[in-house]
C-alpha cells in the first residue's frame, strides 16, 4: 500500500471522528434548556455512530455496497458540514467540507 493511499485512510478516519465531535458539539449548543442539550450532544454521536457502524464500517455485515455507500457518506459529511456552519464556524466548517471532498475523491480514484 503506497504512503499516499495510508495518509488518505488515515485522514478519512480523522474526518471521522470530527464528524462524531461535530454531531455533539452541535447538539450540545442547540438553543434549548440544558437537559435536551446534554441528550442531544450524546446522542447524536450515538445516532451517528449507530449508523456508521451498521452501514459503512468494513466488517459489518449489512455494509452498502456502491453507489450507496458513497452516497450515505456524502449525506452525512454534508450534514456534518452545514451543522459545523450552523454553529457560527463558517471558516471551520469550509475547511472540513474540503478536506473531506478531496479525501472522498481520493478513495475512488
Amino acid at each position: 500500500m503506497s504512503i499516499l493511499r495510508t495518509g488518505n485512510l488515515v485522514l478519512a478516519f480523522l474526518l471521522e471522528l470530527g464528524l462524531l465531535a461535530i454531531f455533539g458539539y452541535r447538539g450540545a449548543t442547540f438553543h434549548v434548556t440544558s437537559m435536551w442539550k446534554i441528550l442531544l450532544g450524546i446522542g447524536l454521536p450515538i445516532l451517528l455512530a449507530m449508523v456508521w457502524g451498521k452501514f459503512l464500517a468494513p466488517a459489518s455485515s449489512t455494509r452498502l455496497t456502491e453507489p450507496w455507500l458513497a452516497e450515505l457518506k456524502i449525506v452525512l459529511f454534508s450534514l456534518g458540514t452545514f451543522l459545523l456552519c450552523s454553529t457560527g464556524q463558517k471558516s471551520l466548517s469550509l475547511w472540513f467540507g474540503v478536506a473531506w471532498i478531496s479525501n472522498l475523491i481520493f478513495l475512488y480514484i
